[in-house]
């Protein structure tokens, strides 16, 4: 083996190295990448659970007062319809 293909063979070398060390940061990267992900998805679905725990019994009053106003106008509605069957039945067309 002669000089120049042992000085090639040490560039080779350092640059596999080099290369190596590379590879392996990257892989840790994407390790933390991939820890942050996670940990950004369970605080978005921690957020949006503990949301829901803390304005639950708000939503559950809107839905009481439109239940109740949903009742007072179906009585509304029966109270006109009986008072218009009950003219209806007075007043005939001729």
């Amino acid at each position: 083996m002669d000089q120049e293909e042992k000085k090639l063979l040490q560039e080779n070398l350092r640059l596999s190295r080099e290369t190596n060390e590379i590879v392996h940061k990257v892989w840790g990267a994407q390790k933390w990448a991939r820890f942050f992900r996670i940990l950004y998805w369970v605080f978005i679905i921690a957020a949006v659970t503990g949301a829901f725990y803390y304005i639950q019994p708000y939503f559950q009053g809107v839905l009481d007062i439109y239940g109740d106003a949903s009742s007072g106008v179906k009585s509304v509605q029966s109270g006109a319809k009986t008072i218009t069957d009950f003219l209806g039945g007075v007043i005939s067309p001729q």
